[in-house]
């Protein structure tokens, strides 16, 4: 057998014998159980615990050539004398060498003229709004306690890159998640852009 594998599911029966054992216990001291109930979950835990097992292996081989990857993109990086992974924390190239972005507020109705104005004193002179309808899984909504709106509006505002994280920081301090606005903002390269 793969000494991985073997190792694997080492890992899954340590996770999963501890709740075997207890349960066993339960049912022949507490609750019992008929023969054929226990046989079906000692075996079940058995299928669980090499079941658990082949799925680590699997996640950690589709996880390895991750670092083969960042090998070949450190070695083009070296051949072509341009930076093509990103080290050091700092935007990658494809982002850095764009001249504008994209500035993108999500808030609820009725506040994208909050957010215009906002960013209007940081030097955008307009942007465009997009009424939008929220879509998501009410039970995830009322299990968190988020107080959310379904109807949204997206402000979109082309910006010069050099400007971006300012107009990000205003929204975020005025119109953000602590507001009635309640407001996300994220950005996007703009590669090329036509009739500016």
């Amino acid at each position: 057998m793969n000494l991985k594998l073997k190792e694997k599911i080492r890992e899954s029966l340590s996770a999963v014998l501890p709740i075997t054992g207890i349960v066993l216990m339960i049912s022949i001291f507490l609750i019992p159980m008929e023969l054929g109930s226990v046989v079906m979950f000692l075996t079940g835990a058995v299928m669980l615990i090499v079941g658990m097992g082949f799925f680590q292996l699997g996640a950690e081989m589709a996880m390895t050539p991750n670092g083969a990857n960042n090998l070949i993109l450190r070695i083009l990086a070296q051949n072509t004398g341009k930076e093509v992974l990103n080290i050091g924390g700092k935007e990658e190239n494809s982002m850095s060498e764009t001249k504008y972005s994209l500035v993108a507020a999500i808030v609820n109705r009725g506040f994208s003229g909050d957010v215009m104005e906002t960013v209007r004193g940081a030097g955008a002179k307009g942007g465009t709004v997009i009424h939008s309808r929220r879509i998501g899984n009410e039970d995830v909504t009322n299990f968190w306690g988020l107080s959310v709106q379904d109807e949204k509006e997206i402000v979109l505002i082309l910006t010069e890159s050099a400007n971006k994280v300012a107009l990000m920081k205003c929204i975020g301090e005025s119109c953000g998640m602590h507001s009635e606005a309640q407001g996300i903002v994220m950005s996007m390269p703009i590669d090329s852009v036509a009739g500016i």
